[in-house]
């Protein structure tokens, strides 16, 4: 059989195309960015899908006009599209839709080739017609422009990649934890009654238990796969009552004659495939699941039988050790119950301190008498006595942080956490955030906010750490931590020379929606983001060890973008202006708590 050579090239052209597609989106998997963890990350992504998804409605428009041209090629030919047949002893011509299956037997066929007429048709259509209609199919300048722009996005843009997919997903379902939120009002795209979106399809939901599947969260990832069943399965009703509804009003007689063409779509068969499809993969999913859960807790129902030791409890009681919590009544919780103390002051379960204690009060200070305050003094709020913990409203501009944010972005990276055994600094799944350090030399306005910060605080800063910008992505977050280093870590972050985080001073850069409050567990209370405010409390006692209850958490940003600034002060420097005394309590009745 001999194929012409239009033809040949036809069939070349169908199998370049996926070639074309997985080069075209090939550059699109060639970095990992980490997006997710910054919300100013997130905000350049939403400007690179505007541009991809214009790109990609302007090369549909100019496909569906070559294929619509394609096809005008096609229906003018009639030796393509219309053959000539016998019916009833009538002729009449048929026209021929794509995909259609047209057989022609017995007297119609014979008549078909003796009519001249056909002859010269069928010899048009394959030696000059189908040409030009070839030549037009395989035409692939859209695909080029495409697939240029893109490369030209991807030169400039930073693309997510399949780290920041499962980041995304991993953060939802620590929000739904945090905030008790319902898996059913998240597929619907609400966080809020009054903050809703577009809601997410069958596909979303089972991406978002595949994530959490890929994790081991099985409790989390079972739901999600739930909730995509049920999505599939109100499809398919919706489409059996649509369907049902088209059969009873189809009251017209139908017309006896050449065949009708099919009412059903070919996309919708393919539709339906793919509810197939998806109906097998999530029941599968759900399967797996459920047998290994079932499989690790019958695990450790025979591990209590045998040894006598809960695991859970076991598990409990190795973190708290490891966190190294002291046992002189101050911290005696395990951290289980520090991060279900912490989720609930994050959902704002904290009692008023205000009525239960008259001493904490709100006052215009001086701070000790400050020069820097006589005329324009501080508006200072004491939220807590023991251990001191104040809020300074309105201690940094508007312009400030406009500039610190600009210094900031583009030295961005990971924020990561110190491992306490060897003291170095590593990503980590308890810090979802952005960082970078600001120095005096960057900025005028650096430098005049860390002078403010030596006023506000009265400690000498010259050990103290750079300013420590922050931003938190999708649903950002620092779990419960101490800002001081513990007596049995390996301290490489800190020079010797230089002492233990004596002070915390954080600047609220930002207002937060909903969401992203700072969390004490031990003290019951939580710091809601105010912009222009800062947040200042000792990490030490009077004696120099570390203060257990000014353990502290970044709860997640639910609605909004956070930024914060933190300066760390260090031990060094104080000893005149907060002298160290021999036992933790020996500074109350002095006045170094200012």
């Amino acid at each position: 059989m001999v194929i012409p050579s239009s033809l040949k090239r036809l069939l070349t052209f169908k199998i370049k195309v996926p070639v074309l597609l997985v080069l075209c989106c090939s550059f699109l998997q060639f970095c990992s960015c980490d997006i997710f963890t910054a919300q100013v990350e997130l905000e350049s992504i939403f400007d690179l899908r505007k541009s991809v998804s214009g790109a990609v409605v302007e090369y549909l428009r100019q496909e569906e006009l070559r294929l619509a041209l394609v096809r005008e090629k096609f229906e003018i030919s009639s030796g393509l599209s219309r053959i000539g047949v016998v019916d009833n002893g009538e002729e009449y011509r048929k026209k021929l839709l794509p995909g259609e299956d047209v057989s022609i037997s017995g007297e119609s066929e014979n008549y078909d080739i003796l009519n001249p007429i056909n002859a010269f048709l069928a010899i048009k259509a394959l030696s000059v017609d189908l040409a030009d209609l070839v030549k037009h199919a395989m035409d692939n300048t859209n695909m080029k422009s495409f697939n240029k722009l893109m490369e030209s996005l991807s030169a400039t843009r930073k693309f997510p990649d399949k780290d920041d997919l499962k980041g995304a997903a991993i953060a939802l379902t620590r929000l739904q934890d945090t905030y008790l939120l319902k898996t059913e009002d998240l597929s619907e795209g609400c966080l809020q009654d009054d903050f809703c979106t577009v809601t997410l399809s069958v596909q979303d939901c089972i991406e978002i238990g595949r994530q959490n599947y890929q994790e081991r969260s099985y409790d989390h990832a079972i739901p999600w796969f739930e909730e995509a069943l049920r999505k599939l399965d109100e499809q398919e009703s919706h489409l059996y009552l649509n369907s049902n509804n088209n059969e009873t009003n189809l009251e017209i007689p139908i017309k006896r004659g050449p065949p009708k063409p099919t009412k059903t779509p070919f996309f919708t068969e393919l539709s339906n495939q793919t509810r197939e499809s998806q109906r097998e993969e999530i029941i599968e999913y759900i399967s797996w699941s459920n047998d290994i859960k079932n499989t690790l807790s019958v695990g450790k129902q025979f591990l209590a039988e045998l040894t006598g030791i809960e695991l859970d409890a076991f598990i409990d009681e190795v973190v708290k050790a490891a966190e190294s919590q002291p046992t002189d009544g101050e911290a005696e919780d395990s951290y289980s119950t520090v991060l279900k103390k912490y989720e609930a002051l994050c959902r704002g379960e904290s009692r008023d301190f205000i009525s239960q204690n008259p001493s904490l009060k709100c006052t215009l200070s001086t701070r000790a008498n400050n020069p820097y305050f006589m005329i324009g003094p501080v508006k200072e709020e004491q939220l807590h006595v023991d251990p001191p913990l104040w809020v300074f409203h309105d201690v940094i501009y508007n312009s400030e942080i406009e500039v610190i944010k600009a210094i900031s972005k583009p030295l961005f990276k990971t924020a990561t956490v110190v491992n306490s055994a060897t003291g170095g600094t590593e990503q980590s799944t308890t810090r979802i955030s952005k960082s970078a350090w600001v120095i005096n030399d960057d900025d005028d306005v650096v430098r005049r906010v860390n002078k403010r910060i030596m006023y506000l605080t009265n400690l000498d800063l010259y050990t103290a750490e750079d300013l420590q910008v922050a931003n938190y992505g999708i649903g950002g977050m620092y779990l419960p931590h101490f800002d001081f280093s513990h007596t049995n870590e390996t301290i490489k972050f800190l020079p010797k020379e230089e002492g233990n985080r004596i002070a915390t001073l954080m600047f609220y850069m930002s207002d937060v929606r909903v969401g992203g409050g700072t969390a004490f567990p031990h003290l019951n209370l939580t710091i809601w983001p105010e912009k222009g405010a800062a947040a200042f409390w000792y990490n030490l006692k009077p004696d120099g060890r570390g203060d257990y209850r000014t353990q502290h958490g970044a709860c997640p940003v639910l609605i909004g973008s956070k930024w914060v600034s933190n300066k760390w002060i260090h031990e060094r420097g104080q000893e005149f202006i907060r002298p160290c005394e021999l036992q933790p309590n020996d500074a109350k009745s002095k006045n170094y708590n200012y």
